[in-house]
């Protein structure tokens, strides 16, 4: 009697831990692979360049209506009182004005402008001075800076959203200073946004440079991530599983 319960219980016991091992193999290797990300941050200060227009997703220029068309800054001044400026060549006035610029150097200009700030200054005709962002790839986009313009008077600003939802993010022109945080903005690649700075009803030009300080994260879709193999760990685990599994059916026998 002893002897017939005592195989029942060690075949059972045995076939228990068969399973146990079977289960776990298949858990492991049958995991679905994980869905992939990856952040990336555009920084316009970081990014800025005095070589190229556009620049990687950066472009530098001036839109004659919210959205409209961009007309690319194509040469790049030094003037003597400092700030490396971007400027449209075939508009002459004695400012070389409208620009998008930074101030490379080590000293504050116009006794606002600190090093590293980039500046936006729209023209006497109507030309919106504007940044313009275009998506490199499909994904989530989240924005946040400020704009502020209490060099001598305060300007009107905008961010506008093109692609399938379209429309004004940011709409200002009543004070100096705004900042903005605008989190989880869908976007295909080649959509663009806009950040524009242009003069009020209330104010001309004059004294219009505005700073732009802006961060724009990314998060994509890694494309065709790899599929999950077990790893090398998780093999030889298993591997010492079957071979205990081996053992316990030795001494069982």
């Amino acid at each position: 009697m002893f002897g017939s319960d005592s195989g029942f219980h060690q075949n059972g016991v045995f076939r228990q831990l068969t399973k146990c091992v079977f289960v776990c193999a298949i858990l492991l290797t049958a995991l679905p692979p994980q869905e992939a990300k990856a952040n990336t941050v555009f920084n316009l200060s970081d990014d800025f360049s005095t070589i190229s227009n556009p620049n990687g997703p950066w472009q530098y220029g001036w839109v004659s209506t919210i959205g409209g068309s961009l007309t690319v800054f194509d040469e790049v001044l030094y003037p003597p009182y400092g700030g490396d400026r971007w400027n449209d060549s075939t508009i002459s006035n004695t400012y070389w004005i409208p620009q998008v610029w930074k101030n490379n150097s080590t000293d504050t200009l116009f006794n606002w402008v600190e090093p590293g700030d980039v500046s936006l200054h729209p023209g006497p005709s109507g030309e919106l001075a504007t940044v313009r962002f275009t998506a490199p790839v499909d994904g989530t986009y989240s924005l946040s800076g400020y704009f502020n313009s209490y060099n001598r008077a305060y300007m009107s600003k905008y961010i506008y959203r093109s692609g399938a939802t379209t429309g004004l993010l940011l709409s200002e022109n009543s004070s100096w200073y705004n900042d903005f945080s605008i989190l989880g903005l869908a976007m295909q690649a080649g959509n663009f946004l806009d950040f524009v700075v242009g003069p009020t009803v209330w104010n001309s030009i004059a004294g219009g440079d505005t700073i732009l300080s802006l961060n724009i994260t990314g998060s994509f879709d890694i494309p065709n991530p790899p599929v999950a193999t077990p790893e090398p760990g998780t093999v030889m685990l298993l591997g010492i599983g079957f071979l205990g599994l081996a053992y316990v059916r030795r001494i069982l026998a």
